[in-house]
């Protein structure tokens, strides 16, 4: 900041001197560059901003980036930076699986918070009485098994789930899909049995134009030596 000719700013007897002085160092240290950028000067004031005599650009990108990184891990969530350079399934499964894990434990905390402090003071504003225990708030689960994950426990194990409505439910849950009341689930899988047991009933009967005991020749026929009779 250049001052016009004359002007002593330096002048430590003069009020007006060290009160200008420290204005215009306060202006010089608060100099940005953004939204609400511009100095109003007087008369022959001179504002220059400083340059470096070199002419070597500095890479401010990977410094970002890194810090974007160092974040990112922090938090247990770099899985968002894979494919940008390298990745594979393998560690894509394994970090979805580690950030699931923080969330849970950050999802734990919040309603500990809440079971600990918020509910026991709701019932005591409220007055409930004849109560046993105070109801708990559970987050649910981040992340669900996949269907083939499940696939294969359900086939490891030989479980049927025919007759298991819960299981039934809880595989229904993990696909999307509506729950079956008890009256649903009987209804349908009660015909499903009976169906099988007819179908297992059923004798089973030969076409007499395919049964090969009928017929006087057959390529497989043993007594067969070629020729004509």
């Amino acid at each position: 900041l250049q001052t016009p000719e004359g002007l002593d700013l330096w002048n430590e007897d003069d009020p007006q001197m060290v009160a200008l002085r420290q204005r215009a160092e306060a202006l010089v240290a608060n100099v940005r560059r953004d939204s609400e950028e511009g100095i109003l000067l007087p008369y022959g004031w001179d504002l220059k901003l400083l340059t470096s005599g070199s002419s070597r650009q500095i890479d401010i990108g990977n410094t970002i980036e890194r810090y974007d990184n160092r974040i990112a891990i922090t938090l247990l969530s770099d899985i968002i930076l894979l494919g940008s350079k390298s990745g594979s399934f393998a560690l894509a499964d394994t970090k979805q699986s580690m950030l699931a894990a923080s969330l849970q434990a950050q999802l734990l905390n919040i309603a500990d918070v809440f079971n600990t402090k918020a509910v026991p003071r709701l019932f005591q504003a409220n007055n409930f009485m004849n109560y046993e225990s105070l109801p708990k708030i559970v987050p649910g689960q981040i992340q669900t098994p996949s269907l083939k994950e499940v696939a294969l426990i359900l086939r490891a194990m030989g479980l049927e789930i025919n007759d298991d409505m819960e299981l039934q439910n809880y595989l229904r849950r993990v696909m999307n899909m509506p729950e079956l009341t008890e009256a649903d689930h009987k209804a349908l899988y009660s015909s499903s049995a009976t169906n099988t047991n007819n179908v297992g009933n059923k004798k089973t009967t030969t076409d007499p134009v395919d049964d090969t005991s009928q017929k006087d020749f057959e390529q497989n026929d043993m007594n067969y030596i070629g020729g004509e009779n």
